[in-house]
C-alpha cells in the first residue's frame, strides 16, 4: 500500500502544472479584459489586414532573440533542437503576464528540457538573452533619442543607464564574477546526453557570442518598430510610410518595452502603454493612446496563436 508521502509526491508535479496553467490563464485574461474595456470606450475603424501584418512583424521581430537564446544554449553544451527552442521561447512569452516574471524562466526552461539538457542552465540562458535584449534596446533608444530629440538629454541619460544596468551583467568578466556567487561558480555539474555528470564550462560565453546577441536583438527591435507602424496604419492613425516612420517607431517601441520590463509589472501593463502613448503622440495625435491599447492586444493575440500552434504541432509530432 503506497504511503501518504509517495502519493503526495506523485500528485505534486501534475498539481503544480495545473497551478501554473491557471495563473497563466488569469494573467492573460486580465490583459485581454483591460484592453477590451478601453476599446469599448473608443470605437475605431480597424483594418484587419494591417493588424495581421503587425502581429506577423512582432513574431518576426522576437525571433532573433530566440535564435540568440538557442545559440547561448548550444555554447553552454546543451544539445537543444532549434524547433524545440522556438516552441519553448514563444510559449514562455506568456509567462510575462503573471506577477514576478519568474514564470517566463520556468516555462522556457521546462519546455526546452529533455535528454542532455539541464533546466537550470536553460534558465540561466534565459537571463542572458533577456538582459542582452533589454541592453540593446536601451542602446538603440539612446542613439535614436540623441539623433531625433537631442534636446531631451535626460531621456538619453536614462536610456544609457538602463543599457548599463541590463548589459553589464552579461559581459563575460562580470558574468563570471556573478557566477562565482552561485553553485555553478563552485564547480557544479549538469547532465550530459548519456545522463552522466558533466562539468559546465561557462567560459564558453565569450564576446563573440554576446556580439551576435546584440546584432540579432538589435535587428529584432527595428522589426518590432515596424509592427507599431503597421498597427498605426491599421487604426487609420497615420498615413506615413514605413521608411520615414521607422526611426521614431523603433525609438518609441524600445523605450516603452524596456520601461515596462523595468517596472516588473506583469506584461508591463499600464507602464508600457502610457510611455508608448506619450512618446507616439507627436506622430499620432489623438489616436496615440488607443494605438497603445491595440498594439498590446495585437501582440498578445500573436503570442496566443503562435503558442497554441507550436504546442499542438510539437505534441502531435512527438506522439506520432
Amino acid at each position: 500500500m503506497p504511503s501518504l508521502h509517495s502519493t503526495f509526491r506523485r500528485w505534486l508535479f501534475p498539481l503544480a502544472k495545473l497551478v501554473v496553467v491557471a495563473v497563466l490563464i488569469w494573467g492573460v485574461h486580465r490583459t485581454l479584459w483591460d484592453g477590451y474595456q478601453q476599446l469599448r470606450e473608443q470605437p475605431l475603424e480597424i483594418s484587419s489586414g494591417w493588424l495581421a501584418a503587425s502581429a506577423a512583424l512582432y513574431l518576426l521581430g522576437t525571433l532573433p532573440a530566440c535564435l540568440f537564446w538557442w545559440r547561448v544554449l548550444r555554447v553552454l553544451g546543451q544539445p537543444v533542437a532549434l524547433g524545440r527552442t522556438i516552441r519553448a521561447y514563444y510559449i514562455g512569452h506568456l509567462g510575462k503576464y503573471v506577477p514576478g516574471k519568474a514564470l517566463v524562466v520556468v516555462l522556457r526552461a521546462g519546455l526546452v528540457g529533455g535528454p542532455g539538457v539541464d533546466a537550470t542552465i536553460a534558465g540561466a540562458a534565459v537571463f542572458i538573452e533577456t538582459l542582452t535584449m533589454m541592453a540593446s534596446g536601451s542602446f538603440i533608444a539612446a542613439a535614436l533619442i540623441g539623433i531625433l530629440h537631442h534636446e531631451h538629454w535626460q531621456y538619453v541619460a536614462g536610456a544609457v543607464l538602463c543599457m548599463l544596468g541590463a548589459g553589464l551583467p552579461t559581459l563575460p568578466p562580470v558574468f563570471m564574477r556573478l557566477l562565482r556567487l552561485t553553485k555553478f561558480g563552485r564547480g557544479a555539474t549538469a547532465i550530459d546526453g548519456d545522463n552522466r555528470p558533466a562539468t559546465i564550462d561557462f567560459h564558453r560565453l565569450d564576446y563573440r557570442t554576446l556580439l551576435f546577441g546584440w546584432i540579432a536583438t538589435g535587428l529584432g527591435w527595428f522589426i518590432t518598430g515596424l509592427s507599431l507602424w503597421a498597427t498605426s496604419r491599421g487604426i487609420r492613425a497615420t498615413t506615413l510610410g514605413a521608411i520615414e516612420s521607422l526611426p521614431q517607431m523603433t525609438m518609441v517601441t524600445c523605450v516603452a518595452v524596456v520601461a515596462g520590463f523595468m517596472s516588473m509589472i506583469p506584461g508591463g501593463l499600464g507602464v508600457r502603454d502610457a510611455v508608448l502613448a506619450q512618446l507616439i503622440k507627436p506622430l499620432l495625435g489623438a489616436r496615440a493612446a488607443i494605438s497603445a491599447v491595440v498594439l498590446r492586444l495585437v501582440w498578445l493575440a500573436a503570442e496566443l496563436v503562435i503558442s497554441a500552434s507550436l504546442f499542438l504541432f510539437v505534441r502531435r509530432r512527438d506522439s506520432a
